[in-house]
């Protein structure tokens, strides 16, 4: 019986059999394979699709109405638009200048007062609703601290100190603020005597919410659908500086003790492991790390409602904010790097910064940020300077340089954007380094001047977002 290749199927069921393969494979593998495969998956609009989702790090959204030709034209659309930085609408809306906390995930902006107990979410206009819809309860019966949401889950949480040497967590349903369904115990208290001594810092991915008491150092992680703790980490020194969620089963320690370092935990099983310490570059012998703080967009446990596609967990950025003696500098790791020390056998793996950070990392001159939320996905809106307060500056570390819909030269007059695919060096005049700080990770930088000057920006997957002046209202662009 003479022997069958897949490039002898009839091109139909060659045709089901790739579109059952992901975008990697269909983009760096398949093409190559033979002249027939190449064209099958050039003249396949659903292959396309999937392709140019992963390209993009999509994932299928919560919405199958509309066709593969119409999901690809929208995605190529989407692309021309961040590209040109080319807004489709604009919104105002009031908002409390009195926050305690607020928070911007899956186009809800959300509010907690400070005095009145008072807490606000507003849904943002989005491409396909432009009208906004806000929720107030002047009245939550508790006075939060902090909280964090997931609209994708219904789910709000707030974190608040009662009595004193007592911190809670209570979850709710974000739209009616109503004990949430699916947790067992809607109030999840555990014993602290740290609270009201220094910053707190509360992240959400999936069922974990993890609390990081910065006087300490430690790190609390709960289940809130079933109501457990998961493990509660003390610091063994005072280095630990600052805490993220990678995802629902690992996190990230940035510890600031001599050059500084990113530590890797993973808590598969709810056992805890240091499965890694990557190195930051060696500073000089009287050099000093007086800052560092970690930030990446928020994690939404199911996929975007209405939308046809919606970033994945697993295409995040992690910033990474440095602060030394004289000069303050911004490091951007991709999370999928992360990832690879998570996959690895062992634990407590020292990786030195020549093994890593030229490779797979970007570091370019510091941005303070005086809010959150100025990533998402694998994008950064930095902060306006003082010599261009009607500039806006977007940095995209995630969008394929040769893509369809990625043609610079269609971009509008008043917008620029330049692709980084070349290493780039510190110009450490402040002598800071030991050795020189060369750093490769492909971005674009993408800029338009803007008839509105802001002081503070936030982005979301659909939405850039303007603060003004006196923080009494936010302007929303609409993509």
């Amino acid at each position: 019986m003479p022997r069958l290749f897949l490039c002898d199927l009839p091109q139909e069921i060659l045709l089901e059999v790739l579109t059952l393969l992901d975008g990697k494979s269909l983009l760096l593998s398949c093409p190559s394979v033979c002249r027939l495969w190449k064209n099958i998956i050039d003249s396949s609009t659903d292959i396309q699709y999937t392709l140019e989702l992963w390209a993009d790090g999509f994932i299928v959204g919560a919405s199958g109405n509309s066709s593969a030709v119409e999901k690809l034209k929208a995605l190529h659309e989407r692309r021309r638009a961040w590209l040109s930085l080319n807004w489709s609408s604009r919104t105002v809306i009031p908002i409390d200048p009195t926050s305690r906390a607020y928070e911007l995930v899956d186009g809800v902006f959300a509010q907690l007062n400070v005095g009145i107990q008072s807490f606000t979410a507003v849904w943002l206009p989005s491409a396909l609703d432009h009208v906004p819809k806000t929720t107030s309860n002047s009245d939550l019966g508790i006075d939060p601290r902090d909280f964090v949401i997931d609209p994708t889950q219904d789910l709000v949480a707030f974190v608040y100190e009662h009595p004193e040497d007592s911190a809670n967590v209570e979850c709710r349903t974000l739209l009616s603020l109503k004990p949430h369904p699916l947790a067992t115990l809607p109030l999840i208290s555990f014993p602290v005597t740290d609270f009201p001594l220094g910053p707190l810092c509360v992240d959400l991915a999936d069922d974990v919410i993890g609390l990081f008491f910065a006087s300490s150092g430690r790190v609390v992680l709960l289940n809130w659908r079933t109501g457990r703790i998961i493990a509660d980490i003390a610091s063994p020194d005072s280095f630990a500086w600052s805490f993220s969620l990678l995802s629902p089963r690992a996190f990230i320690l940035g510890h600031g003790a001599g050059s500084g370092e990113l530590q890797i935990w993973s808590f598969e099983d709810n056992v805890p492991n240091h499965v890694a310490s990557l190195q930051l570059p060696r500073v000089i012998e009287d050099g000093t790390l007086e800052y560092l703080v970690t930030h990446s967009g928020s994690f939404r446990a199911k996929p975007a409602v209405g939308k046809s596609f919606s970033k994945s967990n697993e295409r995040r950025l992690c910033v990474v904010s440095l602060e030394y003696a004289d000069e303050n500098y911004s490091l951007f790791i991709p999370h999928r790097h992360f990832q690879k020390y998570l996959s690895k056998t062992g634990g407590d793996i020292i990786v030195p910064w020549d093994d890593w950070g030229p490779q797979y990392s970007r570091m370019l001159l510091g941005m303070p940020n005086r809010w959150l939320r100025y990533v998402h996905g694998e994008r950064v809106v930095l902060p306006p300077t003082h010599r261009h307060p009607n500039v806006i500056e977007i940095l995209d570390f995630g969008m394929s340089a040769f893509r369809p819909g990625a043609n610079v030269d269609m971009l509008q007059a008043q917008s620029t954007c330049e692709l980084h695919a070349e290493p780039s060096t510190i110009i450490d005049d402040a002598g800071t380094f030991e050795d020189d700080v060369t750093t490769s990770l492909p971005y674009r930088r993408i800029v338009r001047w803007m008839d509105q000057a802001h002081p503070i920006f936030l982005i979301d997957e659909d939405q850039l977002i303007g603060v003004n002046d006196s923080e009494s209202q936010i302007t929303v662009y609409t993509f």
